[in-house]
């Protein structure tokens, strides 16, 4: 008998909803990750979706066919792209300056603030209501002020690190210790650093170095290597009875010149930094030679030429003795932090440069030094960022 027409109807609803779905998602995926092959995995659903609500007639079923398939595409793209400019976007990371919480080849997920000046005006009122805001410890991707531009006319790569710093607070690195409003601060248990090991002849040396999984740089007078491991790795390493001592050791080669605020006035480096206020909406500076130094940039950034003359300092050519800051801004620290570009090179980071939150790995591809892929790691599929 042949089964009565309501009934049919009804199942097929329901089928064609959750089928709707899965392709929605298909579709999604596709327009996050930008890979347009990803589209092919929903031709089986969109399959199956032609056979529940097939017309009785061929010529019916070609033209229901068509229309599926324009409407589906064109509306999971729209959609998809719009959630991909205004939400959530995925970001291939290419360094190691977030290694060993972000690793190169990693693909991120990024939860948008609603911070970013390249969309609506509209939108950015309302969504930093909804979404999370970017808070001290968050990794964030961002654009840096001098690449912003560039960045939004050809769609550049955003820079993925570590926010230490929110508007108002100080900041110190002593030794590589970082404080924050005169609190030393706990490094992520990931964060990188230089160690050396010293052993007692040179084959002990070469026998340990040759036996761990990541890469060391043997001296060339002294039995004794070094490398860029996290603190417990160099602790678990110090207990192997080979070796006699060992110790964090820093960059000392980077002249004030490279260094925010790139001054001789400050005998700064990327191991001995500040102290430094991070300058928020409201606040006021006495404006001496030294501080137009520090916030010269910041000064630049909201529109202002700053000059320099004596002991007086010229703002769009008046002499100013204050200076009240337009606007929020953040300090940035990669977690390698031997081997990372960030705030204490290119300084603060405005609050409408910043992109979103990354609160996740989704999947991740590692790459050999020649460029040639050399596996898929599973896992990190959907590891959580800290």
């Amino acid at each position: 008998m042949r089964t009565p027409f309501v009934q049919r109807r009804k199942w097929s609803w329901r089928a064609s909803c959750g089928l709707i779905l899965l392709l929605l998602g298909m579709f999604f995926f596709w327009a996050y990750s930008g890979v347009l092959w990803h589209s092919l995995t929903g031709l089986p659903f969109l399959i199956a979706l032609l056979w529940v609500f097939r017309p009785p007639s061929l010529l019916l079923r070609a033209l229901h066919a068509v229309a599926l398939v324009v409407i589906g595409l064109v509306g999971c793209i729209f959609l998809g792209q719009w959630l991909r400019y205004y939400v959530v976007q995925v970001y291939h990371v290419p360094t190691s300056s977030m290694e060993r919480t972000i690793l190169p080849g990693d693909r991120v997920l990024v939860y948008k603030t609603g911070h970013h000046q390249g969309r609506s005006s509209f939108f950015a009122q309302h969504a930093s209501g909804v979404l999370t805001g970017v808070q001290r410890g968050d990794v964030v991707a961002f654009f840096r002020s001098d690449t912003l531009q560039d960045a939004l006319e050809t769609s550049g790569k955003p820079y993925i690190k570590r926010c230490v710093a929110l508007p108002g607070d100080e900041i110190q690195l002593a030794g590589s210790v970082l404080y924050v409003n005169g609190l030393a601060e706990l490094p992520p248990t990931q964060a990188i650093y230089r160690f050396q090991f010293e052993f007692a002849d040179s084959a002990t040396m070469f026998a340990v170095g040759a036996s761990l999984p990541f890469p060391v740089h043997y001296a060339p007078s002294r039995p004794m290597f070094g490398c860029y491991i996290s603190q417990a790795r160099a602790d678990s390493l110090g207990r192997d009875v080979r070796v006699q001592s060992y110790y964090r050791s820093f960059n000392r080669h980077s002249a004030p010149a490279e260094v925010f605020p790139h001054s001789e006035r400050f005998a700064w480096n990327t191991n001995i930094f500040g102290p430094l206020r991070v300058p928020a909406h409201g606040d006021s500076i006495l404006l001496t030679p030294d501080r137009a130094t520090l916030y010269h940039s910041v000064m630049l950034e909201e529109g202002h030429q700053v000059e320099i003359r004596g002991d007086s300092v010229l703002v769009d050519g008046s002499p100013e003795s204050y200076y009240v800051f337009a606007g929020d801004y953040y300090f940035m620290m990669g977690d390698n932090r031997m081997n990372s570009r960030d705030s204490r090179i290119f300084g603060f980071v405005p609050r409408d440069h910043i992109i979103g939150v990354v609160p996740v790995v989704l999947y991740s591809v590692s790459r050999d030094h020649s460029g040639a892929g050399s596996g898929f790691r599973w896992n990190r599929i959907f590891r959580s960022v800290r």
